[in-house]
């Protein structure tokens, strides 16, 4: 439908019955996708949320991380993996990107009570065309810049910083159904507590978070900056910055060895996923167990052969 439809038995008869009818196959085209779901009308007054179900097997590029961030406040957007073999990075990244949390389902036995949990999840929309403004003091990098909805079961937590004393106000403002709804917060009055010292972090955790995301679909040298900087500043464990664990004691002795570990790749995944075909390897236990009762039968033959041999009147 190009617009909302009332959760009636007939909508939802006829929702089901469009889905069962539709043969899923080729490339996903996910960003075309989430342009024409955004371009739908809005009813007013209304919280409106997409759920993007999905394998994982395909391919997203940082524009579509881009896409859901900047548009939080037109619709909230949810990401379902399905399959045992959920791309997870992109299931999480699109979490991320939309505030969200992610859900995945690895078997068929998780499907309703994953489902359920997501139903109660955004059952209760509180607020809608959240904004928040600082007006009288400097504040700068500010996380998250575009606000989606405010549900009852994800709250929504902004961070930044500032420069000077606090002095000022922060205007809360947002849509509560057909009634509006204000709220304002005057810095001034709020003693900074010294046992808060882990917020500096809580910061920088979530920009590296935003900032992994995008790396791992593009890995520049500019993010690879962007993380390696924050981990040092801000004392946070990177795939670019490390703890190091000092000892006393020093030991020079001994040869490194280099060991390659072999890792199994996801269920129903062949080894074309790699680049190439099957290496041969061990056989799975089944196989192990599927020759030994082919062995076992041919010994069986062959012994029925040689015995039909030795009897009187017999013949090859």
């Amino acid at each position: 439908s190009e617009q909302s439809l009332p959760a009636t038995e007939a909508n939802l008869e006829k929702a089901f019955t469009f889905l069962n009818e539709r043969n899923g196959g080729g490339g996903t085209e996910l960003l075309r996708a989430l342009k024409t779901a955004y371009e739908l009308p809005r009813a007013e007054a209304m919280s409106r949320s997409a759920v993007i179900l999905t394998d994982g097997f395909i391919s997203a590029e940082a524009q579509v991380f881009d896409y859901i961030r900047n548009n939080l406040n037109q619709m909230n957007v949810f990401a379902f993996g399905v399959g045992s073999s959920v791309n997870r990075h992109l299931i999480e990244g699109m979490a991320h990107s939309g505030l969200g949390e992610p859900f995945v389902v690895t078997d068929a036995y998780q499907t309703m009570k994953t489902a359920e949990r997501f139903g109660t999840y955004i059952s209760m929309p509180l607020l809608s065309n959240i904004s928040v403004a600082f007006e009288g003091f400097d504040v700068y990098d500010v996380e998250p810049t575009v606000l989606p909805d405010l549900l009852a079961s994800r709250p929504l937590m902004i961070t930044g910083k500032y420069r000077g004393k606090p002095e000022g106000v922060i205007s809360v403002s947002g849509e509560r159904g057909v009634d509006l709804f204000e709220r304002l917060i005057h810095p001034a009055k709020y003693t900074p507590n010294k046992e808060n010292n882990a917020l500096p972090v809580l910061w920088a955790r979530k920009k590296l978070s935003r900032i992994q995301d995008y790396f791992r679909l593009d890995r520049s040298e500019q993010r690879k900056g962007e993380i390696t900087r924050l981990g040092l500043k801000y004392s946070i464990l990177t795939e670019f910055t490390s703890f190091i664990a000092v000892d006393e004691q020093v030991r020079t002795k001994g040869e490194a060895k280099t060991v390659k570990q072999p890792l199994p790749l996801p269920e129903g995944v062949s080894g074309l996923a790699v680049g190439g075909a099957m290496v041969p390897g061990v056989p799975e236990p089944s196989l192990i167990l599927l020759l030994c009762t082919v062995l076992l039968s041919l010994f069986a033959w062959i012994a029925l052969l040689r015995r039909r041999a030795t009897e009187p009147g017999s013949h090859e």
